[in-house]
């Protein structure tokens, strides 16, 4: 799952998408890759889907150093080793992110499985998968990003999902520059 969170955390993916994700719409070469699809659960069955808006429709460059992209590497080969000792019983579907067969993977299963990792990583307990996407945007935000960018990783349909989604991070942003321009100005005039 090492890949999964990865990718979660460093491109605030939502968990459809995730799950979603086709190997035809990664590419290592270039760290690109495009959400076009998500995985959603259609009368009773896991199914492909399209996104949640068209402007989750979108292609994202994965950051440096090549951290994802030696994630999903490592995740690639892993995965063809489950493919050959699946044998027959392996179901092509094209996804990064399967079960040891090739099935795609329960979202349920995704969520057990996350509640291990919180506590290992020195987290709170009741740390969510959801939490991952909101802790990208709190982190593009502290290093200054603009709104308009965060949308753009995160395919909110508009800036002010955005900004009402992550207002407070803003504010508190706000408040620490007030900060350190008082302690700039102050040692200035001290």
């Amino acid at each position: 799952m090492e890949a999964l969170y990865t990718l979660a955390l460093n491109l605030g993916l939502r968990r459809g998408e995730i799950l979603g994700l086709r190997w035809e719409d990664v590419d290592l070469d270039d760290a690109i890759l495009r959400i076009s699809q998500s995985l959603q659960r259609v009368e009773g069955k896991l199914r492909a889907a399209g996104t949640k808006t068209d402007r989750s429709r979108r292609t994202l460059a994965m950051p440096p150093p090549p951290a994802v992209v030696r994630a999903l590497k490592a995740h690639r080969v892993r995965q063809l080793q489950e493919r050959l000792s699946a044998g027959r019983r392996w179901r092509e579907t094209g996804l990064v992110f399967m079960s040891t067969i090739g099935t795609p993977l329960e979202p349920r299963n995704l969520h057990r499985r996350f509640k291990a990792f919180p506590k290992s990583a020195g987290l709170p307990e009741s740390t969510r998968f959801h939490d991952l996407r909101h802790a990208t945007a709190t982190l593009l935000l502290a290093q200054g990003c603009s709104l308009r960018v965060i949308q753009e990783v995160l395919g909110h349909s508009s800036i002010s999902t955005t900004a009402d989604v992550y207002s407070h991070v803003a504010t508190e942003l706000v408040r620490e520059a007030a900060e350190k321009m008082a302690a700039a100005l102050g040692a200035e005039n001290g």
